[in-house]
């Protein structure tokens, strides 16, 4: 998610054909992948995804809606 911002230093090569794509899939979704806030969250979600243990994740979203000042209520209902 990080390279999805052309600014970030070290994009390799071969990875831009793959971030079109994304970028294009994302656009359409509706997500605003030119907001640099909104790459951040993305790659926040991400980390928790491929890092984290399904326990684990409602603590970790707690603190990333914290970290970017979003509401917690959809939390407390189950899945």
């Amino acid at each position: 998610m990080r390279f999805l911002d052309p600014a970030v230093p070290g994009r390799p090569d071969y990875m831009e054909l793959g971030l079109a794509a994304l970028r294009r899939a994302l656009r359409r979704a509706r997500i605003d992948v030119d907001d640099s806030c909104t790459v951040a969250l993305l790659g926040c979600l991400q980390n928790v995804h491929d890092v984290f243990g399904v326990w684990e994740w409602r603590e970790r979203l707690v603190s990333i809606a914290r970290q970017f000042e979003l509401t917690c209520v959809f939390l407390d209902k189950p899945a």
